[in-house]
């Protein structure tokens, strides 16, 4: 005779009970245990629980944190709090509270923005265009930023690809060419260059700020 739903749990109560001796270490185990946190791509929370197998859409994440970092939400309204991924290491993830700024300020990170030409020996990304070739370059403190940290798990600001668009002078409206450079491979080589067929010396050089300084030289 098949077992019911309901006696195939007590079941496994029993069996996981007796596996730690008493109802009050089982009760222990489990406030204790890991906990899985589903969020969204907009890192807000979804579901959190012991169990790490959920049917999940395409625009839902998951990761793993201790009871002791879930801490922060306890007996908070985790409506008010995100899932945060670091900025510099793809598989790192931490919960904080949902800034209050303006999602125009927010919105703002995504706009195209031009990098000037500057002699400036400060910087974080340095890129040049001559005869067809497209080169960027890490200045030497971003490197060491990065020196511990695996390069196929880098991030900067969660991206793990830098983009540059060559446009009419001055006018992000009329794009002419798009060249998008892997992290890791900055990383790796400390200076990438692209070979261009075209002639774009006449052109302005755009971005979406990952880091803070952009020069072109």
């Amino acid at each position: 005779m098949a077992l019911s739903e309901a006696e195939k749990r007590r079941r496994r109560f029993l069996k996981e009970k007796n596996k730690f001796g008493s109802f009050n270490e089982l009760v222990k185990h489990h406030n204790n245990r890991d906990q899985t946190v589903w969020f969204d791509l907009e890192g807000n929370i979804l579901q959190i629980s012991a169990e790490q197998k959920r049917k999940k859409t395409v625009k839902e994440r998951s990761v793993v944190f201790t009871n002791e970092q879930l801490k922060i939400l306890q007996d908070k309204d985790v409506n008010l709090y995100r899932i945060v991924q670091d900025a510099e290491i793809e598989t790192v993830f931490s919960i904080e509270l949902k800034p209050l700024e303006s999602p125009f300020v927010e919105h703002e990170k995504d706009f195209l923005q031009l990098i000037p030409e500057s002699k400036s020996k400060t910087f974080d990304i340095s890129v040049k265009y001559s005869k067809g070739n497209f080169t960027v370059k890490p200045h030497v403190k971003i490197l060491k930023k990065y020196k511990e940290i695996d390069s196929s798990i880098a991030t900067a600001n969660g991206k793990k690809v830098l983009k540059f668009y060559f446009t009419s002078k001055n006018d992000p409206h009329f794009m002419v060419k798009t060249v998008n450079i892997l992290l890791s491979e900055l990383l790796d080589k400390k200076s990438v260059t692209k070979k261009i067929n075209k002639n774009l010396d006449q052109c302005s050089i755009y971005t979406i700020k990952v880091f803070d300084k952009y020069v072109c030289i």
